[in-house]
C-alpha cells in the first residue's frame, strides 16, 4: 500500500494519480457501480481535485449512513426558495404535481405538473464548485406536453373527447439512462382512457431519450405503444424499464416490450394482478413482488419477442425518431 508521501515521491505513480484520465474513468466506473447518472458531472470543466472528490463522495456517504444518525447538519441551508410552478401552456388541464423523480448522480430532477413533463438541471453540488457564490438557480432544460387522457379513440381510429369523464387523470413515469449511461429514457404511461363505444380501454405510452451532451437537450421521441384491453379492467400496473426493454402488467398479463426493436411478449399469469403488486426488471430477470410473494420469470430473450404490428403498417422505432402512429398489443379477458 503507498503513502502519500510515497506518491508523491515516486514520479510515474505521482503522474498516474494526478491523471485525468485516470479519475474520469474511475468516476465512470463508479457511476457504473452505483447507478449514478455519468452525465451529471461536467468531467471537461471540472479539475482533478473535483473528479477525486466525486470519486470518493459515494462512499463516504454510504460511511456516514452506516454511522447512524445526525446526518442534518445544522449549518444546512436551503438551495433555493423559488416555487417551482407550472408553466401556462396552452390547453394543459391538471394545475397539481403528480410526479417527482431525482436522477441519482445530484443534478437533474424530472417532474410532471401543469400538464407538462419537465427535466429541471439543479445545478452543482457545492463540492464541486470552485467558489460557493457560484452556485446555479435550478432551471427547466426542456419540457413536452402530455396528451390529456380524457381524449380518447373512436371506432375508426380518430380521436375524439371523452364527455363522459372515463380517462383518469394519472401520469406515471419510469426513467432509466440508456444502455450507454449517457442518456436519459423517460417512459411516459398517462391514464386509461375509454374507447368510444365503451367496450374497451385505451392506453398509449411513448418512450424519449434525453441527450444532455447535446446543443438543446429535448425530448426525443423513440417509440410509442398502445394496449387496448376490456372496459372493466385495470389496464396499467407497476411498470419498469432497463436499458431497450420496458416492462407491465396489466390484469393478469405481463408484458414485455423492447421499443428500440419494436417487439413484444406477452404471458398470462396464473393469479390476477393487483396495482399493489411491484414489478423490477434485471438484466436475467422478472420479478412480481405481491403481497403473497414474488413470482419470477427469466428475461426474454430478443429472440423470442415477435413483432408489433398496427393496422396498417409495421415500423422500427430505432430507424426514425420522429412520431409515428402507436403500435399496439391488444389484450382480451378470454384469450389463452
Amino acid at each position: 500500500m503507498h503513502t502519500p508521501r510515497s506518491i508523491k515521491t515516486c514520479r510515474t505513480l505521482h503522474e498516474l494519480y494526478t491523471s485525468r484520465s485516470v479519475w474520469t474513468l474511475a468516476l465512470r466506473e463508479i457511476c457504473i457501480r452505483d447507478a449514478l447518472f455519468f452525465p451529471s458531472y461536467p468531467v471537461d470543466k471540472m479539475s482533478v481535485k473535483q473528479l477525486m472528490r466525486a470519486c470518493l463522495a459515494p462512499d463516504l456517504w454510504n460511511e456516514r449512513v452506516r454511522a447512524g444518525p445526525g446526518l442534518k447538519d445544522p449549518g444546512v441551508q436551503t438551495l433555493s426558495s423559488e416555487l417551482l410552478e407550472s408553466d401556462p401552456f396552452e390547453g394543459a388541464q391538471r394545475d397539481s404535481y403528480n410526479r417527482v423523480y431525482f436522477v441519482p448522480g445530484g443534478r437533474y430532477l424530472i417532474d410532471h405538473a401543469g400538464g407538462s413533463l419537465r427535466l429541471w438541471d439543479l445545478g452543482l453540488p457545492s463540492i464541486f464548485r470552485e467558489k460557493e457564490g457560484n452556485a446555479q438557480e435550478p432551471r427547466v432544460v426542456t419540457s413536452i406536453l402530455i396528451m390529456d387522457p380524457s381524449q380518447v379513440l373512436d371506432d375508426e381510429g380518430g380521436v375524439v373527447l371523452d364527455t363522459d369523464g372515463g380517462g383518469q387523470e394519472t401520469i406515471e413515469f419510469v426513467v432509466c439512462p440508456s444502455r450507454d449511461g449517457m442518456r436519459l429514457r423517460v417512459w411516459v404511461v398517462p391514464g386509461p382512457s375509454n374507447v368510444k363505444g365503451g367496450d374497451s380501454m385505451s392506453c398509449t405510452s411513448s418512450v424519449y431519450e434525453i441527450e444532455l451532451g447535446s446543443h438543446q437537450p429535448d425530448f426525443t421521441l423513440m417509440a410509442s405503444l398502445t394496449v387496448l384491453t376490456p372496459a372493466w379492467s385495470v389496464v396499467w400496473g407497476d411498470l419498469s424499464m432497463r436499458d431497450d426493454t420496458a416492462i407491465f402488467h396489466s390484469l393478469d398479463y405481463i408484458i414485455v416490450w423492447d421499443f428500440c426493436d419494436s417487439k413484444a411478449k406477452a404471458w398470462r399469469v396464473r393469479s390476477r394482478t393487483d396495482n399493489t403488486d411491484m414489478l423490477f426488471l434485471s438484466q436475467t430477470s422478472i420479478y412480481l413482488v405481491k403481497s403473497t410473494g414474488v413470482l419470477v420469470w427469466p428475461t426474454p430473450l430478443r429472440s423470442e419477442l415477435k413483432p408489433i404490428q398496427n393496422d396498417t403498417h409495421t415500423s422500427t422505432a430505432r430507424k426514425s425518431r420522429m412520431w409515428r402512429p402507436p403500435l399496439r398489443i391488444i389484450l382480451h379477458s378470454g384469450e389463452r
